[in-house]
């Protein structure tokens, strides 16, 4: 740890590029694969699509792992591939013994445990690799477990998207908690150590963080000048302007629903059933009396209370493991248990085991907790980019996205029922399936990077902050609404303009796409030319957008469409405008 005394001098040095505090950030955090249309291969297949998987090594940046999981089991998997050039790196209850050909390595930072408040709960040279929710590294390359269950619910199989993936673990969080400095450090080592994707729960605390100082930004910029993808979520604030991972070379995920739900009920003494959720492995065996929070004179297990009903209008689709039997309801349920208590003297209840639904509607739904946009900083930038699954999950999760439900509606808020945004699931719901054969994608490098970021006021400070060396803007200067992104977003539209983007052919033969377009409201939108025709494998074809708003939108942002089809694929760009005059 330095004074500000040292960091001033060390400053001051011309071979430092910068220096920073560090600060804090957050982790956010079987059917679900299903829902996405991931679907386990049969038979000889299912060997194929391991073989195929096994050369792609997953790094994780979060609270770590419980190698004894099923899920990282090792079965079916060849040697380690031989550009991985990281390390099995020993600490308290973790051994070099625990990797193997799935988890092919573990590191763990510590630097930043200080910085935490509950520092002194944790010995400095513990390892600690067991976190205390280890989801996210089983829901992305957790092995095939058959025939399991949490505590007998949601039975079935488990696995990750990538079931054949190698995983790389870096311990980076603890209590819940991410210094800058050890998320940096994890960086730097997955980079070093050959991972072709990173993944992290990790987001700075808001507001949002300009992308020169945040270490996720700069530390996922040089992941990206390795061709490394870094996924990152949204962040759980669940307000406006809330999500914190703002730069176009992050894929940002917001959280939603799948057609799953875990339902415990609650049943009255006057024979009324109330529909909760809750994971509940067993329910009470009897009636008991109730008794309101209120009046009890400890919390409920030391009141001697054997079970507890929550009234929690917008937690009531989420399923919490509490060591007693519970059961969470929403209001129409709660007003139903308040007129009981009124009319009944000796009101009682008992609540049920939990059992699961399946193929639910409408799913998906946007999870009332996760982060959503507008981008503030960088605001011709659409953000989240996609949102995948984020409620409920159960593990030991080019780009392609639906905007509908599987009712053949519209996405939806949660709890409200109002219709979503862009700006709460950016292009779409993940469709892992599709993205396999995209049809065409959209194409950027560093340098398109850096004259986005000069578009949009970058100094040659903040650009060496971020790039590590000295870097400066060429004129003249190409508007930040011409980044070649999936998206299309102008934060100031004030009047007739021209926005332009790029495609690449990402299949051999010949290809021809027509253009169609959902039009925001106030503005007409036309594509010029309305047809590409396409021979070859990557050839580009660069294309227009022409707007001609004719509304002002009154200091909100209005949505709409342009997708391209060849009659197979369907690549769909959403389009955010904040129309300022016309």
């Amino acid at each position: 740890m330095l004074t500000p005394e040292q960091a001033s001098l060390l400053q001051d040095d011309e071979e430092v590029i910068s220096v920073f505090e560090s600060k804090r950030n957050r982790v956010d955090s079987t059917h679900s694969w299903d829902f996405l249309g991931v679907n386990l291969p049969a038979g000889n297949n299912l060997g194929k699509e391991m073989h195929l998987q096994s050369d792609v090594i997953v790094g994780c940046i979060d609270s770590g792992i419980w190698p004894e999981s099923e899920s990282f089991n090792d079965a079916g998997l060849g040697p380690v591939p031989k550009r991985f050039k990281g390390e099995c790196v020993s600490g308290q209850n973790f051994s070099a013994a625990n990797c193997n050909r799935k988890i092919i390595g573990a590191r763990y930072y510590s630097k930043g445990i200080p910085l935490n408040p509950l520092a002194s709960l944790l010995p400095i040279a513990s390892a600690m690799l067991r976190p205390r929710d280890p989801t996210r590294a089983s829901t992305i390359t957790g092995s095939i477990v058959p025939s399991t269950s949490m505590l007998g619910m949601a039975p079935g199989v488990a696995r990750g998207g990538a079931f054949g993936a190698r995983l790389v673990v870096y311990k980076a969080c603890w209590f819940g908690l991410c210094s800058d400095a050890d998320i940096l450090a994890a960086f730097d080592d997955a980079v070093a150590d050959g991972v072709e994707i990173i993944s992290m729960s990790v987001s700075p605390i808001p507001p949002q963080p300009s992308v020169f100082s945040d270490v996720i930004s700069i530390g996922s910029f040089h992941a990206f000048r390795k061709k490394i993808l870094v996924t990152v979520s949204a962040g759980n604030t669940g307000l406006p302007a809330s999500t914190t991972i703002i730069a176009p070379w992050m894929m940002t995920v917001a959280a939603s629903s799948i057609d799953r739900q875990f339902n415990s009920y609650v049943h009255l003494g006057n024979s009324k059933v109330l529909r909760g959720t809750s994971l509940n492995p067993t329910g009470l065996t009897g009636h008991y009396p109730i008794i309101s929070a209120s009046a009890a004179a400890a919390p409920v297990q030391k009141a001697g209370g054997v079970a507890m009903i929550v009234v929690a209008p917008q937690l009531v689709d989420l399923a919490f493991l509490l060591p007693f039997p519970n059961s969470l309801i929403g209001q129409a349920e709660a007003q139903v248990l308040d007129e009981y208590l009124s009319s009944e003297r000796y009101p009682t209840a008992t609540i049920s085991k939990t059992f699961t639904v399946l193929d639910t509607t409408p799913a998906p739904q946007m999870a009332f907790f996760s982060s959503q946009g507008p981008n503030l900083i960088l605001p011709d930038i659409i953000k989240p980019d996609i949102t995948a699954p984020g409620v409920n999950i159960l593990a030991c999760v080019s780009l392609r996205a639906t905007v509908e439900d599987n009712t053949h509606g519209p996405i939806l808020r949660y709890p409200n029922g109002s219709q979503a945004t862009p700006f709460d699931y950016g292009s779409g719901h993940l469709n892992p399936v599709a993205a396999i054969n995209p049809g065409l994608v959209y194409d950027f490098r560093p340098k398109d990077i850096i004259n986005f970021l000069c578009s949009n006021g970058a100094t040659s400070a903040g650009l060496k902050n971020l790039t590590g060396y000295s870097t400066k803007c060429s004129a003249p200067l190409i508007p930040s609404y011409n980044f070649n992104y999936p998206s299309i977003g102008v934060s100031k539209v004030t009047g007739k303009m021209s926005v332009y983007r790029t495609v690449t052919n990402a299949h051999d033969g010949d290809w021809t796409y027509r253009a169609a377009v959902e039009n925001p409201a106030g503005v007409w939108v036309s594509v010029v030319p309305e047809e590409l025709v396409f021979s070859k494998f990557g050839e580009k074809k660069s294309y227009r957008i022409d707007l001609v708003p004719y509304e002002p939108s009154s200091g909100r942002f209005v949505f709409g469409s342009v997708t391209w089809s060849d009659g197979t694929h369907r690549v769909r760009s959403p389009i955010g405008l904040n129309v300022v005059s016309v």
